[in-house]
C-alpha cells in the first residue's frame, strides 16, 4: 500500500513492473545473456551458514568461495 501512495505521488498509477515485464519479453537470449554478463555476473553475495561444524561438509563448500568461521561474539556483538 505505502509503494502504492508513494507511485501515486510520483505520478504513476499503475503497476510499473507490468512494464518492465513487456519489455523483458521482447529480448532475445543474446541481450539477456549480455544483460547477465554486465550487470549480474560479477556481484560477489556474502551467505552465513549456521549449524555445527561437524555437520558442514568443508570440501563441497570451498568450491564457492573464501570460508571464515566467525566466533559469537563477532555475530552477536557480545
Amino acid at each position: 500500500f505505502l509503494n502504492f501512495k508513494n507511485l501515486n505521488k510520483l505520478g504513476i498509477y499503475h503497476d510499473y513492473r507490468e512494464n518492465m515485464y513487456h519489455e523483458i519479453e521482447k529480448l532475445d537470449l543474446k541481450q539477456l545473456t549480455d544483460f547477465y554478463n554486465q550487470e549480474i555476473k560479477n556481484l560477489s553475495y556474502n551467505t552465513a551458514i549456521i549449524g555445527k561444524k561437524e555437520n558442514l561438509n568443508r570440501e563441497a563448500i570451498s568450491q564457492f568461495g573464501e570460508l571464515k568461521e566467525l566466533s559469537l561474539e563477532e555475530i552477536f556483538g557480545y
